[in-house]
């Protein structure tokens, strides 16, 4: 008879535990040095004793690094004393890999006159993420890298005050080419819990600038300024590093260009209004220049953030240890069903755990990128145990070459995506978390059911045409701080379900249907959303606009650092030839204001009329006193 704890027997018999645990994400153009950055800032694989090296058939300690194609090899934990390396692409190189019970081993025998190696890892998670890097550098065929990223788990000793050494659990995050695709902002996003390093190359100069410009104005959306938040500890960090310090000429005025490029940075903050705290670092990856000053800060500030050192119960961390056992095994699928994880969690553990304790925890684990699970969704009866894969497997191929045959304007069918992704018994899961992301959308056209995905949408407009009859006009526009594309895309998949029959492309889509005409764009040089209605009824207009708005105001609470505010056109006087854009809320406080007394004006100093502009807007009605009070308090709360 098989015996188990129960959650409160297992969780009083054992202490919480620290957890020192943050995410490290790589942001920033296509050959600036982020890879590069971190193989030298936090190295994967041996920085135990217990994970050793056999060398001439004798057992010593070695701390190796990958950089592009080389496997360097070291004396010391520092990363100081080069012992040599080796020429992973040279003729004649093999490398193969043995998983045994408790060790993982990956055997290298480079070309003629050179000796072999055998890393042997006590750990077998640091053993699957140099195997990952490994067959990413062997790979004769030419590799798509339009999606790409790499993921892996690096435990760093760091001495601490209460506990000794201790493993820094840095979950690393290094994408490939992030400006040419969108990405899933559920899961790729900046969140708190997290260091960020934004790269820049430094010898582009000003295309340099201009791309860490970007990378800057991207975080405004994600992040909110914690200097708003005194009284609480910072929950992330962020670096500017410029890379390639190597290729500046080192002459008198070196020290001159590196105040420049200083001042240059400060302007570009200023300008962005970037208030987000951030520290500067210049670094040459080849030679480690800088590299130890940026890890100190690093784990410096890491050690600081509120949630480090959070006591995590037993019962997650026997979750845990599941996942990731669960990702060391060799699975063709990285889905499980929840009730078939539950079983696993006791047959795993001899500990029945309550399911709402299960769910906290995925909860958790899915902030840390440990797993992706959805709990308060149609989707929470699956969990994704090991997000790689799944990354791999149904997104990654999505931006391959050879696949983008099977698109014709954004659009699939399931017969081609089942020849890109491989049919499995988890294919119609994989188009679930999809499209509960807003990542891509089913609809169903004259020839059969299509999967839209709208990063992949065409860019140019489709000719739009008005319907005469629809003679009743309304515009609203939404003024962003920062319209991060991703943030359209989302609304696009969403507005399509309130709004079918219509044309859809990469910044608008276009309803039609006999009563009205519905024209949303995005403008993202001017960080705006327009919406134009042209139907027959007032009411209606006020209903669709509505629908929009609301939509806009649910997406907003994934991007806690976007403002936006409500803007109408002010047309002079009876031509729409030029307008000025005014806000809808200071239109409601001037309402009330006696004509001759009204302070807001168009760009021909004239009063205007703030009843015809709010009807513009489609807010409809007869403007009494109570309706006013009404849409002012509303637009207050808003």
């Amino acid at each position: 008879m098989e015996f188990f704890l129960s959650n409160h027997q297992f969780e009083s018999q054992t202490s919480n535990i620290p957890i020192f645990r943050t995410k490290l994400i790589s942001l920033g153009d296509e050959g600036v040095g982020k890879t590069s950055l971190l193989e030298n800032l936090f190295p994967i694989g041996l920085h135990y004793s217990n994970n050793s090296l056999l060398f001439n058939g004798q057992k010593q300690i070695s701390w190796f690094q990958l950089q592009d194609n080389k496997l360097i090899q070291y004396s010391d934990p520092q990363l100081k004393m080069r012992v040599r390396e080796l020429d992973l692409l040279s003729p004649g190189t093999q490398i193969g890999f043995i998983n045994k019970e408790g060790t993982y081993q990956i055997q290298i025998n480079p070309g003629i006159f050179k000796k072999s190696l055998s890393l042997i890892f006590n750990n077998k998670s640091d053993g699957k993420s140099w195997k990952h890097r490994l067959l990413q550098i062997i790979k004769k065929e030419e590799v798509d890298q339009k999606f790409d990223f790499n993921l892996y788990q690096v435990n760093y000793p760091i001495i601490t005050e209460d506990y000794g050494e201790v493993p820094l659990q840095l979950m690393i995050w290094d994408f490939k080419c992030q400006k040419s695709y969108e990405t899933p902002n559920f899961y790729f996003s900046p969140s708190v819990r997290t260091v960020l390093l934004i790269t820049w190359k430094m010898i582009a100069e000003d295309k340099g600038i201009e791309n860490l410009e970007f990378w800057l104005h991207s975080l405004l959306s994600h992040f909110k300024n914690e200097n708003e938040r005194p009284n609480e500890k910072k929950m992330f960090s962020i670096y500017i590093v410029g890379t390639h310090l190597d290729e500046l000429t080192r002459d008198d005025d070196f020290l001159h260009y590196k105040i420049n490029r200083i001042n240059r940075l400060q302007q570009v903050t200023h300008r962005l209004q970037f208030s987000l705290p951030f520290e500067y670092f210049e670094v040459n990856s080849l030679e480690g220049e800088g590299i130890e000053e940026l890890r100190e800060s690093i784990i410096k500030n890491v050690m600081e953030h509120g949630y480090m050192k959070n006591q995590l119960p037993p019962s997650y961390l026997m979750i845990q240890s599941l996942i990731l056992k669960l990702q060391e095994g060799e699975h063709s699928q990285p889905f499980m069903e929840f009730e078939q994880f539950k079983k696993e969690i006791r047959q795993f553990s001899g500990v029945h755990i309550e399911e709402e304790t299960i769910k906290e925890a995925l909860d958790l684990f899915h902030s840390w990128n440990l797993c992706i699970y959805f709990r308060y969704s149609p989707i929470s009866d699956k969990i994704i145990f090991h997000p790689q894969q799944f990354f791999s497997l149904y997104i990654s191929k999505l931006y391959q070459f050879k696949n983008e045959k099977f698109f014709e304007n954004g659009k699939t069918d399931l017969n081609s995506l089942e020849q890109i992704w491989t049919k499995s018994i988890w294919f119609d899961a994989a188009i679930d978390f999809l499209e509960s992301t807003h990542f891509c959308f089913r609809t169903f056209e004259e020839d059969g059911l299509k999967i839209i995905f709208p990063s992949k949408l065409p860019l140019t407009n489709p000719e739009i045409v008005w319907d005469e009859k629809h003679h009743l006009e309304f515009i609203r526009i939404l003024q962003f701080n920062f319209l991060p594309k991703e943030f359209f895309s989302q609304l696009l998949v969403s507005l399509h379900f309130s709004f079918f029959e219509n044309q859809i492309w990469r910044t608008g889509i276009f309803a039609t249907t006999p009563d009205f005409q519905l024209l949303i764009e995005s403008h993202l040089d001017q960080n705006r959303i327009a919406i134009t209605f042209r139907g027959l009824t007032a009411d209606l207009g006020k209903e669709k606009i509505e629908v929009v708005i609301n939509k806009i105001e649910s997406f907003q609470e994934l991007y806690p650092g976007i403002i936006i505010s409500q803007l109408t056109p002010c047309f002079k006087h009876e031509s729409q030839d030029s307008q000025d854009l005014i806000e809808i809320l200071d239109c409601l406080k001037d309402f009330d204001n006696d004509i001759n007394h009204r302070k807001l004006i168009c760009s021909q100093q004239e009063p205007i009329d703030s009843k015809q502009i709010l009807l513009k807007a489609g807010f409809i009605g007869k403007f009494e006193r109570f309706g006013f009070f009404f849409f002012f308090f509303f637009f207050l709360c808003f």
